[in-house]
């Protein structure tokens, strides 16, 4: 599971810094509304990536409690 998000959490933030290093300024031809959709996909690819890296982090302090709580001797970690 760890090894699924790590996976996915690194794909996002690859296809982030694809799309912030765009040339969005160049593009003259495009609608208005183009450029308040790519900022807002952008954002939300963000705060996905950020959920994505909190989440492994849980999973990797809750997987080495469960490791240091087995291997511990006595009831007390």
């Amino acid at each position: 599971m760890v090894a699924r998000i790590s996976t996915i959490t690194l794909l996002v933030a690859l296809f982030l810094l694809m799309a912030f290093a765009l040339p969005i300024g160049e593009f003259d031809e495009l609608p208005a509304e183009w450029f308040q959709n790519v900022y807002e996909g952008l954002f939300a690819g963000t705060v996905l990536m950020v959920g994505l890296s909190a989440a492994t982090v849980v999973l990797i302090y809750n997987t080495l409690m469960r490791v240091i709580v087995q291997i511990t001797p006595g009831d007390e970690v």
